[in-house]
This record gives structure tokens, C-alpha cells and sequence, in this order.
């Protein structure tokens, strides 16, 4: 099983854990954190995006896999997935798929069930 390192602010489900994610050291995760967060619009600045960006690879390449589950502001995925690219390392992105399940009483319960990933693995143009 490839290990998977979660680059995302959550923690990864049992569903993904059990595939092969992994957490980083709780100290790595508050920065990721930190810097997937975006407070204001001046934060969304293209070279602050770049920047965080590869503060993120800095942090993924210390782990010993390639394989970095991301997930994020939609705005700043793509520049996190070009710089992982340029320092070798493969984004990827969880799947989920919504399953209700109803209890005996009807109590209807939404839970996010781990299907798959999706790989990021070059840009074409087309």
C-alpha cells in the first residue's frame, strides 16, 4: 500500500486511513493549516499564493512518500498543484460520495464515504 500524506487541513477519515493517509507531525499540521487558511482577499495576492505554495512542498517533501492528498480553497488549488509538480511529488484528490443513512426511528444521517482518488499528474493544454 503507497502511503499517502494528507496536506489538508482535516484529518484524514478512517476511510482514507485505511488506504494508506497519513498525518503529519501535529507541528507540521498546524502550519498547513496556517497556510490554507486565507483571512482576507489581500491574502489571495498571486505571489503570497506561490509563496504558500511552496512552503507546502517544502513541508510534503520531508515525508517519505510522493503521493500528497490536498484539498483547499478551490481559488488556490492550482498553484498548490503546480509547485508539488515541480518538486516531483503527486497531488491528489480525495473522492467522497454522500450516503444517507436513515436509523429505525427515521433519523436520516449524512456521513462522506472514501471512494477513490483522483491524480494530478501534468497539464495539458487542449
Amino acid at each position: 500500500m503507497e502511503k499517502i500524506l494528507n496536506l489538508t487541513q482535516h484529518k484524514a477519515t478512517n476511510g482514507q486511513t485505511n488506504v494508506g493517509v497519513f498525518e503529519p507531525t501535529n507541528e507540521d499540521k498546524k502550519k498547513i493549516k496556517n497556510l490554507l487558511t486565507f483571512k482576507t482577499f489581500f491574502d489571495c495576492d498571486r505571489d503570497i499564493m506561490k509563496k504558500r505554495a511552496a512552503l507546502l512542498s517544502f513541508i510534503a517533501q520531508r515525508y517519505q512518500t510522493n503521493l500528497i492528498m490536498i484539498g483547499g480553497a478551490p481559488f488556490f488549488m492550482g498553484y498548490l498543484e503546480l509547485a508539488l509538480l515541480g518538486y516531483g511529488l503527486t497531488p491528489i484528490y480525495a473522492f467522497s460520495k454522500r450516503v444517507i443513512l436513515e436509523d429505525k426511528d427515521g433519523k436520516k444521517t449524512s456521513i462522506f464515504k472514501h471512494e477513490g482518488f483522483i491524480k494530478v499528474t501534468k497539464y495539458e493544454i487542449y
